[in-house]
């Protein structure tokens, strides 16, 4: 409601009963501690993503990171005291990673689905520049034994490629392949500098020619020029 709608209200309030009644100002006042309040009890717990997240652009995935581990707040507490808490509590996290990034990088924090209070919810986080971005993904080891991780934002057709690469790469270090000579590029994985696989519409590839060296730098999507299909891998075990 605008300022001059409540106005009117109260004039024409005052018309029909002369006797002393609010003023336009605790019209006014009471009328936004109303809203506030409506405000508090539509703002539950749970914070929902950034509008059309899923459609987010790849250019625009490159400023984000998803933030897992860090605890929240406990149900009832209020917006702003979560949103500060998070904001707080990942500053910290990147500093543990880069304390070169200021704090002024991180464009905002949003937990991402529904609050259940049986575990804490990831937290997308927007950064100011790409190259921010790059070394939290590049140095995130440095959070090992700390129960936090960091991972770049993916769509959901890139994560469940990055899902089936995982669990290939686990298939590999099982077999006794070192973990040092396996590397994931673009969609394919390489051991010792030769292509494996590459997930195609959803599903392993395997390659039968590997002559394909692992290239330089992302990017590189070519196809091995002879497939053999083996199968879906399960997307669910853990890597």
């Amino acid at each position: 409601m605008t300022i001059e709608v409540l106005a009117k209200k109260v004039l024409d309030l005052q018309k029909i009963n002369p006797q002393p009644s609010m003023s336009f100002a605790d019209a006014v006042v009471g009328s936004q501690t109303k809203q506030n309040r409506e405000a508090d009890v539509a703002d539950v717990t749970d914070v929902t993503p950034p509008p059309n997240h899923s459609q987010v652009t790849d250019l625009n995935r490159k400023f984000n990171i998803v933030v897992y581990g860090i605890k929240e707040c406990a149900s009832g507490t209020n917006r702003h005291n979560r949103l500060l808490n998070d904001s707080s509590e990942t500053a910290s996290m990147i500093a543990m990673i880069d304390p070169t990034i200021p704090e002024s990088s991180i464009q905002y924090c949003i937990r991402l689905g529904k609050y259940s209070g049986e575990k804490h919810r990831p937290i997308l986080v927007k950064l100011s520049r790409t190259c921010e971005v790059s070394s939290l993904l590049s140095q995130r080891k440095k959070l090992k034994g700390s129960g936090l991780s960091v991972k770049a934002d993916l769509s959901k057709k890139a994560r469940k490629e990055d899902q089936l690469l995982m669990k290939s790469r686990w298939d590999f270090i099982q077999s006794g392949i070192n973990r040092e000579d396996i590397k994931i590029r673009g969609n394919s994985i390489y051991v010792n500098s030769l292509r494996k696989g590459s997930v195609v519409n959803g599903v392993l590839i395997a390659s039968i020619d590997s002559s394909t060296p692992t290239p330089p730098d992302e990017g590189n999507e070519s196809q091995p020029e002879s497939d053999v299909r083996i199968g879906t891998s399960d997307p669910n075990k853990s890597t």
